[in-house]
Parts: structure tokens; C-alpha cells; sequence
């Protein structure tokens, strides 16, 4: 009776152990995404701006703008650094998209603003099932309401008969998209049962896709969108 009252106890104590583990572990493993997509945040943010301000003042255009963005985006490395012999530019490109958008102001035959065809890079693309994964908000400047812009801005660069002008002649849209790829086994550990529901959790909301040929589309589930969109 001892015997199994020990034995009893011990069992109790695993079980007990295992689940203050789990949600350790589901702490830990969440403080390093949450630090890791913050960092990424912050790079692309940066190269958005950084993008809008060269584009707007001419000071890059067309390639060698793109190609000095994707140089400028240590750690998450758009492009391969020179000193990783190991890195495949095509499956960097599978993970960014960049856009950039120049919007030119109406003219006496055109007062409406116009939106010139967009510079991009990277190929980065959503899954296109019937059904739009969560956090699928990827779209061309051009495809957006006033090419991105605000109604206020858009007002600028429209043109004003009353004054044979627009108060504005042009302005700059640049957005960028980053698949961001979980460092820790966290999605998996949060669909484990019992311990954190029914094994259908799903913690990031980015489907994207690989080769758009033929389904399976969806190459990473559990990866999350992070996007930033600059206007100069």
C-alpha cells in the first residue's frame, strides 16, 4: 500500500513537472519571437523610409535603388551576403516584396492624379485559395485606394483650375512586406494536447506561398506579415 502510494505520487509529481515545463517553455520560446519580430519590424520600417527618401530625391532609381534596399536589410538579408557562399538568392526573394510607387499630379487635361507603373522586387506572394488566409494584406500601391495615399494628399496633387496647379507635383509610395519564419518551435508547442487546446491553435497569421503552379500553395503556415509603408 505504501509502495503504490509512493509510486502514486511520483506519478503526480511528472505530470505536475511536465505541465509548468510546457508553459515555461511557451514563455521562454514567446519572448524570443516576440524580441525577433520586433527587430524585424524595425528593419523594414527603416528600409521603407530609407527607400521613400532616395526614390523622392532621385538619388537612386530603378535597379540600383532596389538592389541597394535589398543590400540594407542585415540581419533578415534580402539579399545574400557576399560572405555566405551557402545562400540562395531565390529563397531570400521568396520572403520580401517591395514596392515603389510614384504618383505624379493632374494636369490641365487630366486633373486626377496619376499612378506610374511600380518599381518591385522580391517575390514574396500570398495563397491564393478561395478563402484568404489571416493576415494576407498584400497589395501593390497601385492597387490601393489613391495609389496609397491619403485622401488629404491625394488632394494635393490634384490639379486646381482655379490656380493652373497642384499644390504638390509628385509624391513617393514605397511599401514592404517581410515573411517573417518563427525561430522556436513555439506554433508546434502550443498545439500540443492537452496542454494548450485542441491541437488546431495557429499563433501567426501569414499564409504564403512558394511556386503558384499547382497547389499545394501554402509553404509556411504559422509565418507572420510584416509590412511598412513610407510616403514622401
Amino acid at each position: 500500500m505504501l509502495r503504490r502510494t509512493i509510486r502514486s505520487q511520483r506519478g503526480m509529481a511528472s505530470v505536475e513537472f511536465t505541465g509548468v515545463a510546457m508553459v515555461i517553455m511557451a514563455l521562454a520560446f514567446g519572448i524570443v519571437e516576440f524580441g525577433s519580430l520586433i527587430r524585424a519590424q524595425a528593419v523594414v520600417t527603416n528600409v521603407t523610409r530609407e527607400g521613400g527618401s532616395l526614390a523622392s530625391r532621385d538619388l537612386k532609381n530603378g535597379s540600383s535603388l532596389l538592389q541597394l534596399l535589398e543590400a540594407s536589410t542585415w540581419p533578415l538579408n534580402f539579399a545574400c551576403p557576399a560572405e555566405d557562399p551557402n545562400c540562395v538568392q531565390s529563397d531570400q526573394d521568396s520572403k520580401f516584396k517591395i514596392y515603389i510607387t510614384k504618383v505624379d499630379a493632374g494636369t490641365n487635361d487630366s486633373v486626377s492624379p496619376t499612378c506610374n507603373a511600380p518599381l518591385e522586387s522580391g517575390t514574396l506572394l500570398v495563397d491564393i485559395g478561395e478563402t484568404p488566409p489571416a493576415g494576407s494584406g498584400m497589395t501593390k500601391p497601385n492597387d490601393d485606394p489613391h495609389c496609397g495615399l491619403t485622401e488629404e494628399l491625394w488632394e494635393t496633387l490634384t490639379y486646381k483650375q482655379d490656380y493652373g496647379t497642384s499644390l504638390l507635383s509628385q509624391l513617393t509610395v514605397v511599401k514592404v512586406y517581410y515573411r517573417h519564419d518563427p525561430l522556436t518551435p513555439l506554433s508546434a508547442l502550443l498545439k500540443t494536447v492537452p496542454y494548450f487546446g485542441d491541437g488546431t491553435v495557429t499563433i501567426l497569421n501569414f499564409d504564403s506561398t512558394g511556386a503558384m503552379s499547382e497547389p499545394p500553395y501554402v509553404a509556411n503556415y504559422d509565418s507572420f506579415l510584416v509590412s511598412s509603408k513610407a510616403v514622401f
